[in-house]
């Protein structure tokens, strides 16, 4: 993996380009809020790990080690804050009411913030991406549009435009069931979103909206909590001051001067230090979490309007006017009086298919969306005059849109538009997986080396600790007794505990992890990774490249041409056909025993089609056995039980308990080391500050819930993916793509089991769900259809699914072969030589060695480069 070019690419993949799939308020909040709490994040970051973060003003006495120990340990501990008019308070609860304990979690609670403001497009982008339409692609195909040079690029992107959503809209089609209404409104009560009710994308859009003001909300009562002192009325507290002409006295939200109490040991005696401190970095704070009130504040309106708008625009007379003005400003006679065009709106484009073209008018221009209407209604009048409403419509459509006769058959036409689901940089190596798998592999990977990075620059400052030693050190001493501090191992005491005189219990109280934290976290990167290592080396082995599919699949929704959308097919379904067929062997006696043992073993059969399965789900339980491995891993690490870290720490959360210094990350510790002097030997024992622990604690305690949420996700996903893979599911699967297509009932009567179970088996499904789940669902459905038709023109020879495969081989080998197309795409390859002798070598099929069977054919691919 290109680490470097995958952490220069997040800032494009998180916050992507111009084009946009969704309105501006939606922009405002995943897109612009998330840039300013960045910022924010990375001006408050820089600000704490330089060194003059906190300036303390100490006793006259206090050397200068004394200085640079009190201004660490009153900036890693919580300093409190007591007005200048007030005395200072004895009793130590009302020093913990006033203690001011935010400022070090600054930088990762305006980080938390982004992350949230980005979860709900993170979710629209994911989950709109298996509706089986790219809304992004759309709106690049109307925008250049509006400035094609020609006549026929302009043709093309409109026939582009027609046939996606036509085929969109039908594909969410299904047929109608007794007691179907019951179904359809329980979806809609429960808002669960109906791939095949025309909702889908809709009810996805206004979760979306909803998790959008929750944020903006929720997010004022997140400061309140984070900030206390009833930080959520903090605006108005501020506006009614000004309209008041009060004077604005120091935030007691921000305070600049708190005090700050510190204990330091001398041999079993502790003093008690109160020193003043200045905070700099809270006048940063006060204007940034001013703004910020504001700015959520503004976001709660704008997400409250923008919601309402949206459901008054995608229900009840609105949605009907919307299509209809737009079809009668096309109209010259009237024609639309007599034509079904409630049937249109409501039972041909749907729910969804008002929403898509409303984003598109959002995002281009109405006057292509106008256009675009007019076509879909041209196309809905003319094919739908047979008869049969939407259904037939759409069954015609996309039954035209395999023919190559058809009156769709237009590509995508003008400039190349980019039609990857998610990321436009994304690499091109991560096309081949789940969304699952590219927490584990990738952005883990990448959290955990910047960890590291961050850390060892840390350590490799001059600040990395600081030790209060005797006042007549010298500077030589001091300078010494922080790198041997840092070097060796120090040991935690809590200040209410006298030093252990017990060499065993010092050493059980060590803290011996700190120097090797970076070593730790790229170690941990290092395993996340090792199980795309083993999917990428051994997938590779099986014979299919299923990056090249799926680049395959994403260039075909765009080429140029007809012509090279039909060689991109010939070459998925050749492949496809090619490596399903290559998996079999003759059936043997007793040979269900082999495949029973094989499947217990978890012993992937390349024979037995289910190599890439089992494959697949292995690398799924290492995935497991990562995130929740490494847990206990840093148990061994840090020690003291660090596997229910989080656990302890959200039941004191609950229950109100105090956040004392974590024993997991300590800040002060005692140091002892042995200086020699000739022949005596002087052991000094001092007390130091970690500073690198205050962000040690941090980062882990990120870890520890990452760990968490990833082992909840690989278990479901590997439970989905399970379910998806075996009993009647993948039946279904395959079958419900089948029965989209098919016009007539020619399904029924020929061996759709045989053709799933014998003919593709579990390799060849799982190619087909990966195909769709990176791609298009659109393009898979088309594939399977062609599939299909290829095993009942080649498999009517008799032989089931192996007479299949055979005549497969043959035309794969013969150039007058129905199956002689190229791949397409990129240079899947100029020039393809296959000796016929090899081939049935390979295959282990005793044949003849005929002197027409010894020659060597050459097939010649012309390859075409699609960017």
């Amino acid at each position: 993996m290109d680490l470097f070019a995958t952490v220069s690419r997040l800032p494009f993949s998180v916050l992507g380009s111009h084009r946009s799939d969704t309105c501006t308020v939606d922009r405002l909040n995943y897109k612009y809020t998330v840039i300013i709490l960045v910022i924010f994040s990375i001006i408050v970051s820089n600000k704490q790990f330089s060194s003059d973060h906190i300036a303390c003003w100490v006793p006259g006495h206090f050397t200068r080690s004394y200085e640079v120990y009190s201004n660490n340990i009153c900036w890693v501990s919580n300093t409190y804050y007591v007005a200048t008019a007030e005395t200072l308070p004895l009793d130590e609860n009302k020093k913990k009411t006033r203690v001011v304990k935010y400022y070090q979690w600054t930088p990762f609670i305006l980080l938390f913030q982004a992350v949230l403001f980005y979860m709900p497009r993170m979710l629209w982008r994911s989950l709109s991406a298996k509706s089986g339409i790219n809304i992004v692609n759309l709106v690049d195909a109307a925008l250049n549009y509006q400035t094609a040079d020609r006549f026929e690029d302009r043709n093309k992107i409109m026939t582009y435009l027609t046939r996606s959503i036509d085929q969109y809209v039908y594909m969410r089609k299904r047929k109608r069931k007794r007691f179907d209404f019951i179904r359809r409104f329980l979806a809609f009560m429960l808002c669960v979103p109906g791939r095949r009710m025309g909702s889908y994308l809709l009810i996805l859009f206004f979760v979306t909206k909803l998790l959008f003001i929750v944020n903006s909300v929720g997010q004022l009562f997140l400061l309140n909590i984070f900030l206390g002192h009833n930080f959520a009325s903090y605006g108005v507290d501020l506006i009614r001051k000004i309209l008041n002409g009060e004077e604005l006295a120091e935030s007691i939200y921000f305070p600049r001067v708190t005090m700050c109490e510190f204990a330091v040991r001398n041999i079993q005696n502790v003093h008690v230090h109160t020193v003043q401190c200045v905070l700099p970095i809270n006048l940063f704070n006060e204007k940034a979490f001013l703004f910020i009130w504001f700015w959520l504040a503004f976001l709660t309106v704008c997400n409250t309007y923008d919601l309402l708008a949206w459901f008054v625009r995608s229900f009840g007379r609105v949605r009907y006017t919307y299509i209809k003005k737009r079809l009668e400003l096309m109209q010259s006679d009237t024609h639309l009086r007599r034509m079904p065009a409630k049937e249109f709106i409501h039972r041909y484009l749907q729910h969804d298919g008002v929403l898509i073209l409303r984003l598109l008018s959002y995002n281009s221009s109405d006057l292509v969306v106008t256009e675009l209407i007019q076509q879909l209604w041209q196309f809905y009048k003319r094919v739908g005059s047979g008869g049969g409403g939407a259904g037939s419509t759409a069954g015609s459509a996309v039954s035209s849109a395999v023919n190559p006769a058809s009156s769709r058959s237009g590509p995508a036409g003008g400039r190349q538009v980019s039609v990857r689901l998610f990321d436009s940089n994304a690499s091109r190596d991560d096309i081949d997986t789940c969304t699952v798998d590219r927490l584990n592999y990738k952005y883990t990977v990448i959290i955990l080396v910047i960890f590291s990075i961050i850390v060892s620059n840390k350590q490799f400052s001059s600040d990395h600790i600081a030790c209060w030693v005797p006042g007549h050190f010298t500077r030589s001493y001091e300078v010494y007794s922080n790198n041997i501090c840092w070097v060796s191992n120090t040991y935690y005491v809590a200040t209410a505990e006298t030093l252990p005189l017990d060499e065993n219990k010092k050493k059980t109280r060590v803290v011996k992890y700190y120097q090797w934290t970076p070593f730790i976290l790229l170690f941990q990167a290092v395993l996340f990774y090792m199980p795309r290592m083993l999917w990428r080396s051994l997938s590779a082995k099986s014979g299919i490249n299923i990056v090249n599919l799926v680049d395959a699949a994403l260039n075909y929704q765009t080429a140029d041409r007809f012509e090279d959308r039909n060689k991109i097919m010939t070459y998925l379904t050749r492949s496809i056909d090619q490596y399903v067929y290559m998996r079999k062997r003759k059936r043997k006696r007793f040979d269900f025993i082999r495949r029973f043992l094989a499947f217990m073993l978890c012993v992937p059969g390349r024979r037995m089609g289910s190599y890439l399965l089992i494959l697949f789900f292995v690398t799924k339980l290492l995935f497991i056995a990562n995130s929740l491995g490494q847990l206990f891993l840093l148990n061994i690490f840090l020690g003291h039980n660090f596997a229910s870290y989080g656990v302890d720490l959200i039941r004191k959360i609950l229950n109100g308990e105090e956040l004392a210094e974590s024993i997991y990350f300590p800040r002060v510790t005692m140091c002892e080391f042995a200086v020699r002097n000739i022949q005596n030997v002087h052991v000094h024992t001092v007390q130091c500050v970690l500073p690198i622990n205050l962000f040690n604690e941090k980062a882990f305690l990120f870890i520890w819930f990452w760990l968490a949420f990833l082992t909840v996700c690989n278990t479901y996903d590997l439970l989905a993916w399970f379910v998806r893979s075996f009993g009647r599911v993948r039946y279904t699967y395959i079958k419900k793509r089948l029965e989209l297509m098919q016009s007539d009932t020619h399904l029924r009567r020929m061996p759709a089991k045989e053709f799933i179970h014998r003919y593709l088996q579990h390799d060849g499904v799982l190619i087909l769900r990966l195909l769709s789940y990176n791609s298009s669902d659109l393009v898979v459905t088309e594939l399977i259809q062609q599939l299909w038709q290829f095993y009942k023109r080649v498999g009517s020879g008799g032989g089931g699914a192996g007479s299949t495969a055979g005549s497969a081989v043959s035309s794969a080998v013969n150039p007058a072969s129905s199956r002689s197309g190229p791949a397409g795409g990129r240079q899947f390859g100029d020039l393809w030589t296959i000796n016929t002798c090899q081939i049935f070598h390979l295959l282990k099929i005793k044949v003849k060695r005929s002197s027409h069977l010894c020659i060597s054919q050459f097939v010649a691919f012309q390859g075409v480069t699609i960017q």
